[in-house]
């Protein structure tokens, strides 16, 4: 009970330096633990961070960079990041629906325990495995944003993958636009992240007619058959 919390809590302070641990809890899908440094908390699953809250810089590119490629956004599929404050910048738009997918329910019950980003009713939460999910929803979406990892594990790779990314053109409306993105190179481009950014690149290139990359916390690949 509380003194194994404890236990573990005092262990994992170690992996987590200046860093207060407000919540852990082991999951089917990983080791999930959430941190508060100077009022900013910090979801991590397996040791690997997810997002932070209050990281509105991160939040208005992730969201603004794809939103604004639409003349006319409706119907958003959020691919992760639904607690971070995604959800907020999406909906200064005049969507009528987002359907935020998180296979891991216990992101969902910490995201709403420690953040108002899944209050507004068009939010429509889906606990269920993406890839699954995209392969066999009826639904038609405008935008589609995808707030993942990087590459680094099979669980991941299969979302930059060229089926999915085709699986996820079939569950677009005309002219839908699709947002990725892979950690930023902006200062220093190793050989090895210039070889997984070429590789999304060219990957998308065979689905999409149009690929850009935009710059900036991130490298934000906003793939397109819309004309610029």
């Amino acid at each position: 009970g509380v003194f194994i919390f404890q236990l573990d809590q005092h262990i994992k302070g170690f992996l987590f330096p200046n860093q207060q641990i407000i919540f852990l809890k082991d999951t089917p899908y990983g080791s999930l633990v959430v941190t508060e440094s100077s009022g900013q908390k910090n979801f991590y699953e397996n040791n690997v961070l997810l997002f932070s809250t209050d990281n509105v810089i991160g939040s208005e590119e992730a969201v603004h960079f794809a939103m604004l490629q639409h003349p006319s956004p409706k119907k958003v599929l959020l691919i992760g990041g639904g607690i971070s404050g995604m959800t907020s910048e999406i909906l200064k738009y005049p969507v009528e629906k987002i359907d935020y997918i998180e296979i891991n329910s216990w992101i969902i019950r910490i995201g709403k325990k420690y953040t108002e980003s899944l209050s507004d009713a068009r939010i429509n939460i889906i606990n269920k495995d993406a890839r699954f999910f995209v392969r066999n929803g009826d639904e038609k979406y405008d935008v589609v944003i995808m707030d993942i990892p990087p590459p680094a594990s099979a669980r991941v790779n299969r979302f930059f993958s060229l089926e999915f990314f085709r699986e996820l053109k079939a569950k677009t409306s005309p002219g839908a636009i699709v947002s990725s993105s892979l950690p930023s190179t902006e200062n220093y481009v190793s050989e090895k992240a210039a070889q997984v950014q070429s590789v999304i690149f060219q990957t998308l290139n065979k689905v999409f007619t149009h690929v850009a990359v935009i710059p900036g916390e991130k490298n934000y690949f906003i793939a397109s058959d819309r004309e610029p």
